[in-house]
């Protein structure tokens, strides 16, 4: 009985998704509509350099009221995930859609 490798590796990164997305549900609203990587990191233990990858490469559902994900280990706290990167995604992935100046509405356009 072997088992599969090629599935091993995404079962994995689905967990570690899904964890980090509970994490961030959990996670308290600092000032500023702010949640804290070290927040994270106590709610699922894993290595923080780990999350911040995960952020990296995936695209999250943050919680009403919350604007960014900041790395808060130094003085000096670095974004590592905010809400501009969803629009964005978004954006990249309709290429065909204008957004209308005068009321923001999606429209598509004409070739």
């Amino acid at each position: 009985m072997e088992m599969e490798n090629s599935s091993t590796p995404k079962s994995f990164d689905e967990g570690l998704i899904k964890a980090l997305q509970s994490a961030i549900q959990k996670a308290p609203i600092r000032n500023g509509g702010k949640i804290y990587l070290t927040d994270i990191w106590v709610i699922t233990s894993l290595p923080e350099d780990m999350i911040i990858e995960l952020f990296r490469r995936n695209q999250f559902a943050l919680p009403e009221g919350v604007l960014a994900v900041v790395d808060d280990r130094r003085r000096r706290k670095k974004v590592i995930y905010d809400v501009r990167e969803t629009k964005t995604e978004k954006h990249e992935e309709n290429p065909e859609e204008t957004e209308d100046g005068e009321n923001g509405d999606i429209t598509p356009t004409t070739k």
